[in-house]
């Protein structure tokens, strides 16, 4: 019994980070490219934004505006203030 509650709730617990991922993966798609890219090079790329801004050949304060406008966005989407 107790075995088949705790993989029950593991399985449910996988089940809403796989939902969680899939939410995430959404909202960064429903992003308008110039903003979804500084994310992903900043976030899940790890690049600073001094990095990103030579990559982009735009300046750091343009990287720093969409990174904040992107994240603004998210925030919406998830319901988080």
């Amino acid at each position: 019994e107790r075995i088949t509650t705790e993989a029950s709730s593991g399985a449910r617990l996988e089940f809403h980070s796989a939902q969680a991922r899939m939410d995430a993966q959404s909202a960064l798609d429903s992003l308008p490219e110039k903003l979804r890219v500084v994310l992903v090079m900043s976030f899940y790329q790890g690049l600073r934004y001094e990095e990103i801004a030579e990559i982009l050949d735009v300046p750091v304060g343009t990287v720093k505006s969409r990174v904040f406008l992107a994240m603004e966005r998210m925030r919406v989407v998830f319901n988080v203030r």
